[in-house]
């Protein structure tokens, strides 16, 4: 009932838990469960399950994720993902959801919500994750070196139209962070910088640290804008 990325990139995720089935509706004629990968046959099945106590390993991931709850719907070839929380050494997603539309698509459209608080290294120890794009792994390492805590609330989505996947709305709020930039010899200091992303408007940005033993504040705008 989905498409061989979802088979072969998503599910492997899940490596062990608990699973409820609470509805299963099978609705439709013999010949279009045999052909239930068509587009025209995705309404013949649909289910909700609720998952408990699952860790996400395997696929590139480098620390596990551990105590993973949700409640999945898959419906009308749409997969929705709701109520997902899990940690994953001092870091911990609190609340993230899921939306795949057209589920037998390659691949799919998808929209991402997440609410977090992590450690910055443990974090970017998940660019290995399979699914992500190789431009986009390269684009993460060039901040590898970034140690910190960091606070988010973001949408992130996916169109087929797009290179990538685009950031429609967040806030990130980074504490404590450290970041080495060549070619400059001193590591910039945030005691505290944040980013703003409203939809379809320019973010902007603002913060206060050390550079060297040299205080400083940033107020700014940038060139990515929500949406």
């Amino acid at each position: 009932i989905t498409s061989s990325w979802l088979k072969d990139k998503l599910f492997p995720l899940f490596e062990q838990g608990r699973v409820r089935l609470d509805e299963l509706i099978l609705k439709g004629r013999a010949d279009q469960f045999r052909h239930i990968s068509d587009e025209k046959n995705r309404s013949v099945i649909g289910l909700t399950l609720t998952c408990e106590s699952f860790t996400l390993a395997n696929m590139g991931i480098q620390m596990p994720v551990s105590g993973v709850s949700a409640t999945v719907d898959i419906r009308d070839g749409n997969l929705a993902i709701k109520g997902l929380s899990g940690v994953f050494g001092q870091s911990r997603v609190n609340d993230a959801s899921v939306h795949v539309k057209g589920m037998t698509a390659h691949p799919p459209v998808f929209t991402i919500s997440v609410d977090g608080d992590f450690d910055i290294q443990e974090l970017l120890t998940h660019r290995y994750l399979e699914v992500i794009p190789q431009t986009a792994r390269d684009k993460i390492d060039e901040y590898r070196d970034i140690t910190g805590r960091l606070s988010a609330k973001t949408v992130i989505g996916y169109r087929k139209d797009w290179k990538g996947p685009r950031i429609l709305s967040g806030d990130f709020i980074f504490t404590e962070t450290i970041y080495h930039k060549r070619p400059l010899n001193l590591p910039l200091k945030f005691s505290l910088i944040s980013f703003h992303f409203p939809v379809d408007k320019a973010g902007s940005f603002e913060g206060s640290g050390l550079f060297g033993d040299m205080p400083f504040d940033v107020t700014g705008s940038t060139m990515i804008q929500g949406g």
